[in-house]
């Protein structure tokens, strides 16, 4: 009810201006080298400066610019809204009807030059109307949960038609708007002393800033049916395979990792590709998707500190990590990739890899294409996608053949690793407030992070606790605490599940030296040789 007082209120705060359409003209008051309109440059703006307080990283908080906004500064938030991970957006619909619809039902016609002020108002209205929209996926869940066979036979069969009428409770909806109604008349109205009065204009007719008919009706005809076409959208994607992010493009290891690791669960999944690790950890921590596949370290190459880092990030006790609940050893078989048939090795002048990539072949391109160019790419597939792009007999790329399958390349020589037992070790992460309870397998690992009391010895006696109770720690590596300087967080793995006794103990015990300590996972390994 009180996003109903706030949007009657952005209402009647931007009906004092007058429609100002200069605002909304791509270049009008920009320039012509500008292809914002007013309106959207400066909503733009407010949404990247909202994106640094974490506000997109709610579940029912939805940018108008998407594109736009910025990592968070804050760490993130624990939040208990229990949707299914979705991208349903429907802003782009939301300002269409705004500018279209509402706007000229409560504004007088004109320009009255007051374009900040106006702009300002616009931008309140919008993201009230926004939020209230994007609310019905909530609604849309619970009445999911409350009849879970019903709306799934609907779903599964695709009617849309079906679920919107099972949806609508016409008795609820006149009551909402017999409530929006009286609000209108309240808020529209001047106090004095103490007491509403009606206004009225010259001739003795009631008079409100915006009329009350005019709010009812923008709720009957757009707010309400706007709400539904959400609820049905989220509804009909309700029962989709999960989404899994991972370092992209289509063709990376990582994606190799997703396919293996979930098609080893005999889960069907949607792998969607971002473009660098920090994009993977947020689309989890966002509620874009349901999990994450993240490479964490090499048997070669050892760890991959960047994703470590993402992964403990925040010293805060109360930040929100992500939860670790399974892994992968992935086997890498590097080959070299060109965009023709015909190049031979003698023609290669530059190599495009990830790091991990070249370091993983380091003897056999040092013996192979001594003198030639490496050019650090952000993923195998991103080395891929340039090799395919320039088109040229001078380049290649290192990767799988996976990618080249991918984008069309052609193997020009195979197993240039240089280790055969060569593994990508692979976390499967997902949002702790949607972490299943995890139950000991017996072959099992977990993972903490903790810091340490300044206090000599800490360490040291942690070390000890563990050993003392038989628990064997596989690994144990500083990162740096963000925000501290010169500070440091510890990263553990062991063997053993958090519920198991010696683990439990070691926990309890090592707590009088350490400082907020957060088990990140606790889950079965798919490694059964290091059982």
């Amino acid at each position: 009810m009180r996003q109903e007082e706030t949007i009657i209120f952005a209402l009647i705060e931007r009906a004092q201006f007058k429609q100002n359409p200069a605002i909304y003209e791509s270049g009008k008051l920009l320039g012509s080298g500008s292809g914002d309109s007013f309106l959207s440059f400066f909503l733009g703006e407010t949404e990247k400066v909202h994106s640094l307080v974490r506000r997109y990283t709610s579940p029912d908080e939805h940018p108008f610019f998407p594109s736009r906004i910025l990592s968070p500064v804050l760490p993130p938030m624990q939040y208990d809204y229990n949707v299914v991970p979705n991208k349903i957006n429907f802003n782009e619909r939301v300002m269409h009807v705004y500018l279209n619809k509402i706007l000229p039902r409560i504004c007088e016609d004109g320009d009255d030059f007051n374009y900040g002020s106006a702009a300002t108002c616009d931008i309140a209205a919008l993201q009230a109307i926004s939020k209230r929209i994007h609310f019905g996926k909530f609604v849309a869940e619970s009445k999911f949960q409350q009849s879970r066979a019903k709306y799934s036979d609907m779903i599964q069969a695709g009617d849309g038609e079906a679920i919107l009428e099972t949806l609508t409770n016409q008795a609820v909806e006149d009551k909402l708007l017999k409530r929006v109604f009286d609000k209108a008349i309240a808020y529209g109205r001047d106090l004095t002393a103490g007491v509403p009065e009606l206004p009225a204009d010259d001739e003795g007719e009631c008079k409100f800033r915006v009329e009350p008919e005019a709010i009812v009706s923008l709720y009957k005809d757009i707010l309400i049916p706007l709400t539904k076409q959400v609820q049905v959208q989220y509804l009909l994607q309700r029962l989709r395979a999960p989404r899994v992010a991972f370092l992209g493009p289509a063709g990376s290891f990582s994606h190799q990792a997703a396919r293996e690791y979930f098609g080893a669960c005999n889960a069907d999944v949607e792998c969607l590709p971002q473009k660098t690790f920090a994009g993977v950890f947020h689309a989890v921590m966002s509620n874009e998707v349901l999990f994450g596949i993240i490479p964490t370290e090499n048997s070669v190459g050892g760890k991959v500190h960047q994703v470590l880092g993402h992964l403990t990030g925040g010293p805060d006790s109360d930040a929100m990590l992500p939860t670790v609940t399974g892994d992968w050893y992935l086997k890498v078989r590097h080959c070299v990739l060109t965009a023709r048939p015909d190049v031979q090795l003698a023609d290669i002048r530059r190599v495009y890899s990830h790091p991990q990539g070249f370091a993983q072949c380091n003897r056999w391109l040092r013996t192979h294409l001594p003198g030639v160019e490496h050019v650090e790419t952000r993923s195998t597939s991103h080395a891929g996608e340039l090799v395919k792009e320039q088109g040229g007999g001078d380049c290649a790329a290192i990767g799988s053949d996976l990618l080249a399958s991918a984008y069309g390349l052609h193997v020009l020589q195979r197993d240039v690793h240089d280790d055969n037992l060569n593994e990508t070790r692979f976390f499967c992460i997902r949002k702790d407030s949607l972490r299943p309870v995890s139950v000991a397998a017996g072959n099992d690992r977990t993972v903490v992070l903790f810091g340490l009391k300044n206090q000599a010895g800490s360490l040291a006696s942690v070390l000890a606790i563990f050993a003392a109770n038989g628990v064997n720690l596989s690994t144990i590596e500083s990162v740096k605490s963000p925000g501290k300087p010169w500070e440091y967080n510890f990263f553990l793995e062991m063997e053993g599940h958090v519920t198991d006794a010696a683990v439990k103990a070691s926990l309890d015990e090592s707590r009088q030296f350490t400082l907020n300590v957060r088990v990140l996972g606790s889950f079965q390994t798919s490694n059964t040789s290091s059982s």
